[in-house]
């Protein structure tokens, strides 16, 4: 490979990866946008004011937004709530006990709903919902 078309394909793959960065800021700004709306529309009950400080796993721009915006909230009379990760991690460390697939500490809880499920963030997953319904698996909890 000559110089010039080394050089050409890093400077694509710069371009790439500004690209790639760039559609991320969108697509979190687009987030933001929604969110707002949502809050507008909605009118979710703020319990109380909460960051997350990073405790056990990285959390996504997006998730860090929604606690900021509403903190520990009620949304549509109960239904979902926004949670505090270290109220409900307990749960999850009982849920994946002696699974090797999944480690809770790399699971962030952030909403629980009146049905019995939490949904937690996994870097490497996405968003994760664990259900602890009384029809899940024998009682337990089970996710997916």
């Amino acid at each position: 490979m000559r110089h010039d078309q080394g050089a050409g394909c890093l400077q694509q793959s710069h371009i790439l990866i500004e690209k790639n960065e760039s559609e991320k800021t969108m697509t979190a700004e687009r987030y933001k946008t929604l969110f707002d709306e949502a809050i507008e529309r909605k009118h979710p009950e703020i319990l109380r004011p909460f960051e997350y400080g990073g405790g056990k796993a990285h959390v996504p721009e997006v998730l860090a937004y929604m606690w900021s915006r509403v903190g520990i909230s009620i949304w549509l009379k109960g239904t979902f709530r926004t949670c505090d990760p270290d109220m409900v991690w307990p749960s999850i460390e009982d849920a994946l006990e002696g699974k090797s697939l999944l480690n809770a500490a790399d699971c962030v809880p952030y909403l629980i709903t009146a049905f019995g499920s939490v949904y937690a963030w996994n870097r490497s997953l996405g968003a994760i919902k664990f259900d602890f319904s009384p029809s899940g698996s024998r009682g337990g909890a089970r996710w997916r």
